[in-house]
Parts: C-alpha cells; structure tokens; sequence
C-alpha cells in the first residue's frame, strides 16, 4: 500500500482511472469537423513528401496547423477510417500524457513559491510540506484527467490539435520555471538553451493550434507572480 501512495504510484492510478473513464467512449462515431479536417486525406504510401503535402493543404483543405494534421492522417494511415477506436485512443494517450506533464509543471511551480519567499519561516514550512504539495498537485492533475470538460477534447477526435498544443504549451512553461530555478539558486545555466528550448516548443505548438501563440504571456504571468523580476545578481554577470 506504501508503494502505491507514491507519486509514480499515484500518478499510475489515475492514469489507469482515466482510461477506465473513457474507455466506453473510444467506440463512438467521427463527428462533425472529424470529416473534413482529415478523414478526407488518405496516403497512398507513406513517406515525408506525402505526409508533408498531405498535412498542409490541397485543393480541398486549409494549409494550416500542419503538425497536429499530420498525426491524424497517420492514424488514417496505419488503422483506416472505417473505425475510430485507434484515432481516441490516441487523443486519451496524448490527455494522459499531458495530465503527468502538468503535474511536473504544478510542482516546479511550488518550487518556485517557496523560492521567491522572503520569510525563513515560510520556507520551512514549505519545505516540511512537502508531501502535501505533492498531494496539491495530484488533485490537480485528477480533477484535469477525469472532469467531464475534457470529454470533447478526447473523444472528439479533431480536438487532437487542441490536445497538443496544450502539451507543447506546458513543456515550454516547464522549460522556463526549470530555468528561472536554477539560475535563481545560483546555477551557471546559459540562456540560450532554455531559449531554444522554449521557441521550439512555440513553434511546434502553435504548428498544431494557434492557441500555443500565447506561450509568451503565459511566460510574462508565470515571472510576474512566482519569480518577481528577481535574479541571483552573482551569477547574472556571468549568464551570457
């Protein structure tokens, strides 16, 4: 029972409670944009040239958010269009996935509040709780797997392109709590790196939905309420 009170533990357990969840649903029907966003689209071999040309547009499609697009009518490709059991099942893959990178991101950012305390008391406190940020952040990753607003994003399949660009959105806020962290507590971590890093995962976002376009302000928020405009002021000289 000790085992599985862990987080990887727990974190299993809810995993395996979604799926539980969702699985009566991964048998209904495509609907709606399902039809014209990729259901239409079928390789007749699958290569780059193909799958890029296929993902960006033809005669009868828009060329837009090609990445997420190129998923789909992979999955066009590999389990047909007859069924769509293979394109949820998909979408509740990407939904877990996503579910354990937010807990990652919800205790970076705990992290960060006990970081930026100006009180020794509170840091203590903190530090001692530690437990029950965890257990915070687990509530916080159940009530986003299983709460029933998600239903239209995993089982309606072209909701695929929503789904990850939420996940590209989260790594790079993950990428930038990580940075501002480490070179908070005085790390010799470069800025171009997590630089990079962030715009890569920009790009691929907002190439599956245009949502992931906010990634900056998310970013600017994330700096105006855990981090305070605040640097280790050592190790700020020697960043660049």
């Amino acid at each position: 029972m000790k085992h599985i009170l862990t987080v990887p533990g727990s974190l299993t357990a809810l995993c395996i409670l979604t799926i539980l969840i969702y699985l009566p649903g991964l048998n209904g029907p495509f609907l709606l944009d399902d039809y014209s966003n990729f259901l239409s689209i079928q390789l007749n071999e699958l290569s780059f040239d193909t799958l890029l040309n296929a993902s960006v547009g033809n005669d009868t499609t828009n060329p837009y958010r090609p990445l997420s697009r190129a998923t789909l009518i992979l999955n066009n490709y590999f389990s047909g269009t007859a069924f769509s059991f293979y394109h949820k099942l998909t979408n509740l893959f990407i939904h877990l996935l996503t579910g354990i990178t937010l807990y990652i991101f919800c205790r970076l950012c705990f992290t960060a509040v006990s970081s930026s305390s100006a009180s020794p008391a509170m840091q203590a406190l903190q530090n001692s709780n530690s437990q029950y940020s965890s257990a915070i952040c687990l509530l916080i990753v159940a009530i986003w797997l299983v709460h029933p607003l998600q239903l239209s994003t995993v089982l309606y399949v072209v909701q695929r392109m929503t789904q990850l660009a939420s996940l590209f959105t989260l790594l790079a806020l993950i990428v930038y709590v990580h940075y501002r962290l480490v070179e908070k507590q005085g790390g010799q971590q470069k800025v171009v790196r997590p630089t990079i890093s962030i715009l890569f995962f920009l790009v691929l976002g907002v190439l599956c939905k245009e949502n992931a376009a906010l990634i900056p302000l998310y970013l600017l928020a994330i700096e105006s309420l855990l981090f305070r405009y605040q640097t280790n002021t050592i190790q700020n000289r020697r960043r660049l």
